[in-house]
Formats: structure tokens, sequence, C-alpha cells
């Protein structure tokens, strides 16, 4: 699926706070295969986050299917940076034009000025 440029024709709002919902450690327990199976843990910490937020706020995911180290390490990258940043939700009105074949999941570029911004990747919910 391509994303496509999309610009809307009415400001855009979004509704709560956004770093309520983030977080800034993620905790990864598996099963090490270097220590004869037994469950460990690793934990990644995003400190911008946390610099934001002023608290930790962390998250637990159960992976029992990995058993290595430098795997868990990667899962809890990949989650926690995903997870410290905010997802932006909101409504806009746009031209039929310009928002027809839009469905959701669809990907679209955003661009408003007056908000600041600029080729932001969104997705349709619905």
């Amino acid at each position: 699926m391509v994303a496509r440029p999309f610009i809307p024709c009415s400001p855009l709002y979004s509704t709560g706070d956004p770093w309520a919902e983030t977080f800034n450690q993620t905790v990864v327990k598996f099963t090490d295969r270097a220590k004869d199976l037994i469950e460990d843990s690793v934990t990644w910490n995003d400190r911008a986050n946390f610099a934001i937020v002023g608290a930790t706020k962390s998250q637990t995911l159960e992976m029992p299917w990995v058993t290595r180290q430098q795997l868990a390490w990667k899962s809890a990258a990949a989650h926690c940076k995903q997870n410290a940043l905010p997802r932006l939700r909101g409504s806009l009105v746009a031209r039929a034009s310009v928002a027809q074949g839009l469905a959701p999941g669809s990907l679209f570029y955003l661009t408003f000025a007056a908000s600041g911004l600029a080729n932001v990747l969104c997705r349709v919910e619905a």
C-alpha cells in the first residue's frame, strides 16, 4: 500500500494527554537457552520519554518462545521505541476529492502548516 499526500481543509485537534499512554521502560521475560531454559528478563529504558513524563512507566511482555537474550533485547528495544512516543489521534475534515479511496487501514502523509505538521505518516482508523 502506497501512502499518499493529504492536506486537510479544517484545523486538526487531538484529545487527551498524548503522553499518558506512553511507556519508557519495557521488560521482556523470556526462556534463556544459555541458562538451561530458565526464565530470565531484559529491560530497555527510553530516557527521553522519562525526561518528559518524569516517572518510570513500565510494561512487561511475556515471550516464552524467545530463547536467546539477543532477540529479547531486540524485541524490548523495538517495543519500547514504538511505545515511548505518543500516538496522536484526532479528527479532520477533508475534501471528498482528496479523501476518495481512503479506507480503514489506509496510510497517508499529512501536511498542515498551521500545526507544524509536514509529511507525517498517518493511518485511517474509521
